[in-house]
């Protein structure tokens, strides 16, 4: 990768289940940011935290947010079919009311 490669940039959002206290969101913020310590294969940074503004209004009703950036688009492709994305995703999405995610290059 060159410095004119276009990284890739994954901005997540998370809606927890009712039931999902402080002590269980807590435990998946830190496997999430765990990634990096894991030094997951093309993941530069990540940033997770609560959500604290959206448009339009009906955005604010989910909880946190989290932005993920790779090296390169086929980086994340080939994060999401990783041990490491596993290890974190099932467990997760299983807490989840719902997520929504988009990315994009840049």
């Amino acid at each position: 990768m060159n410095a004119t490669t276009p990284r890739f940039h994954l901005m997540i959002q998370y809606d927890w289940k009712a039931h999902i206290g402080a002590e269980r969101r807590l435990y998946h913020v830190r496997k999430i940011l765990g990634l990096l310590e894991k030094r997951v294969p093309g993941l530069l940074d990540l940033r997770f935290g609560p959500r604290l503004c959206a448009h339009p209004a009906d955005m604010n009703t989910w909880d946190d947010a989290a932005v993920m950036v790779f090296g390169s688009h086929q980086d994340y492709i080939d994060f999401g079919t990783s041990a490491a994305h596993d290890e974190v995703a099932f467990e997760l999405v299983a807490d989840l009311e719902r997520i929504q995610y988009i990315g994009f290059t840049g």
